[in-house]
């Protein structure tokens, strides 16, 4: 029996005798800590070796940061760089920066570790000055992803989805029209890149408000909806080896976004939520297929074994109200943000057992311990706290999202 598989039949067995449900603690939490006078510091990114980046807003414009467990925090000196959540493995962040040499044009730029600022190549000719936006970063070999600003008439806005590393260059990324059954001019943006160079993200037609969740890998793109009138949906994550998360609006739900998981395929999973809960979103995902998300509170998913609220994994007497869950690691490590002494920081989830990447517990035991949740079940979130929460989570990813 592995020692995985023993730990969580271990857990199992304690509730099932009646041991408190909050002693039953399968995460570590580390508060990130506040820096540089911000009055919210948000937990967008985090690398395989769990280095984690974000937005710090307050006390000036908004600006990126970044966290190991051996250095703590510190900020890129460059306002929009690492704002946008990508971060590699070695520290270095993506987002956007102005340059002396065209100063009114955001760029598609990188800061890194050693506090060099580099903007990335982008389009010549007509479109040169049109700029654009890093948003995310591989753990490993340098893969970028964002989008170009493509527009060459004056006041026009077009943007395509690109894929960036040292040793391939700039690349644009195929188009919804290079499928069939569609045409016009095609807009898309990259969300997320692995460190194959896959990237997930969301393509629409100009005019169309509709977005269409889709990957890249290699030189083609995918659809992962049915690319019908109604369809809407974001691909926001995608694992080392191609799982990929996000949301789909379903129409016959009164529009709402339910959180989505898509496996090697394009068969979309709808991720069930509470029965309260007006929303869902999956925003990261691991070569398990993990996902973590927000759906009124911070959970994590799995097909073995179903949703979990992360409130319920962490000891009671942390002081934190886990509001939304931004990424997961092959490590299984998670970040997100929440509330703390009232104020809004970001935290930092270690797994206490192996609870990772290729470690899935076995159906049984899942079902003894969710089991024992629901007999004892979890502390009741105070109304104030859902709405503001609420209210700030939307925020953040509006701001994660927006072009």
């Amino acid at each position: 029996m592995s020692t995985v598989r023993s730990l969580f039949l271990m857990a199992a067995m304690a509730v099932s005798a009646g041991t408190p449900a909050s002693a039953v603690v399968r995460y570590t939490i580390t508060d990130l800590g506040v820096i540089d006078g911000a009055q919210q510091l948000l937990a967008l990114g985090l690398s395989g070796n769990g280095t984690v980046s974000g937005t710090l807003r307050g006390n000036g414009p908004d600006r990126g940061f970044v966290w190991t467990a051996k250095g703590g925090l510190r900020t890129t000196g460059f306002p929009g760089i690492g704002a946008q959540g990508g971060v590699s493995n070695d520290g270095t962040m993506v987002g956007s920066a102005a340059f002396p040499d065209q100063p009114g044009v955001l760029y598609p730029a990188m800061a890194t570790a050693a506090g060099s600022l580099q903007r990335l190549p982008g389009y010549t000719g007509d479109a040169a000055n049109r700029g654009g936006v890093a948003r995310n970063i591989s753990s490993r070999n340098g893969f970028v992803t964002g989008a170009l600003d493509a527009g060459t008439k004056p006041g026009e806005f077009r943007r395509t989805a690109f894929r960036f590393s040292p040793q391939t260059g700039m690349q644009e990324l195929a188009l919804l029209t290079d499928l069939p059954n569609f045409s016009g001019n095609a807009l898309s943006i990259g969300y997320a890149v692995n460190s194959r160079g896959d990237v997930a993200g969301a393509s629409n037609i100009d005019g169309n408000l509709r977005n269409h969740a889709v990957k890249w890998i290699g030189d083609g793109v995918t659809l992962l909806d049915d690319g019908g009138p109604s369809s809407n949906s974001i691909a926001w994550s995608i694992s080392e080896n191609g799982l990929v998360a996000g949301s789909v609006r379903l129409t016959g739900q009164g529009n709402q976004d339910w959180a989505t998981f898509w496996g090697s395929g394009t068969t979309p999973t709808f991720i069930p939520r509470p029965s309260n809960a007006t929303y869902s979103q999956a925003f990261g995902v691991n070569s398990g297929g993990f996902v973590v998300g927000e759906d009124n509170t911070a959970f994590i998913w799995h097909a073995d074994f179903g949703r979990l609220a992360l409130n319920t994994l962490i000891s009671p007497g942390s002081g934190w109200n886990l509001l939304t869950a931004t990424a997961i690691n092959d490590a299984g490590q998670i970040v997100g943000f929440g509330f703390k002494g009232g104020a809004v920081r970001s935290y930092f989830l270690n797994p206490l057992d192996g609870f990772g990447v290729s470690t899935v517990p076995e159906p049984a035991s899942w079902a003894m311990l969710i089991a024992g949740f629901g007999l004892v079940g979890a502390a009741m979130r105070r109304r104030k706290d859902r709405r503001v929460g609420r209210k700030m989570a939307a925020s953040a990813i509006v701001g994660r999202i927006g072009a």
